[in-house]
């Protein structure tokens, strides 16, 4: 398994936010129990131990290893005639085409919403060659891509 150039800068953000997340979580439970101010740092402390501490630290260690991934998707014939349907995949899936270098695609997310969920890490990369595409990105959103150009390539052949 390879690990990318920005798998530090990945790493440390999502660490910050699944921390982000559980003092959220822990905010809102401890608003809900209709606790006290005063007892805020206590509950705080209750809820965060040295175990939960650790599996929040390997989980936003682990999260840009096993959350980013790299597909190929093969056509059945040339790039150009498929071109039409692979933009339209992306932009049903919520992206817009950020650039276009040679070979190289780069879509981001059209939403803000969805950009800052995903820690501003939502770019996909295509790079294009002679009868397939290689395509690298969060995973789920991945999945979702790929589902459509099966669906566009089937309906097309």
């Amino acid at each position: 398994m390879k690990i990318d150039k920005r798998y530090p800068i990945k790493a440390v953000k999502f660490i910050f936010y699944f921390y982000f997340l559980f003092f959220v979580l822990v905010s809102v439970s401890f608003l809900i129990s209709r606790g006290t101010f005063d007892g805020y740092q206590a509950y705080v402390r209750s809820a965060m131990t040295p175990k939960l501490a650790l599996a929040l630290l390997g989980l936003g260690l682990a999260y840009p290893i096993f959350g980013f991934v790299k597909r190929t998707f093969f056509f059945n014939s040339d790039f150009e005639t498929f071109k039409p349907s692979f933009i339209d995949a992306f932009s049903l899936s919520g992206f817009a085409l950020e650039s276009q270098e040679d070979n190289v695609y780069v879509f981001k997310a059209r939403s803000r919403a969805k950009r800052y969920l995903s820690m501003y890490e939502e770019a996909i990369e295509v790079k294009v060659f002679e009868n397939s595409i290689e395509i690298t990105g969060l995973r789920r959103d991945i999945g979702k891509i790929m589902l459509r150009l099966h669906d566009f390539t089937r309906n097309k052949s």
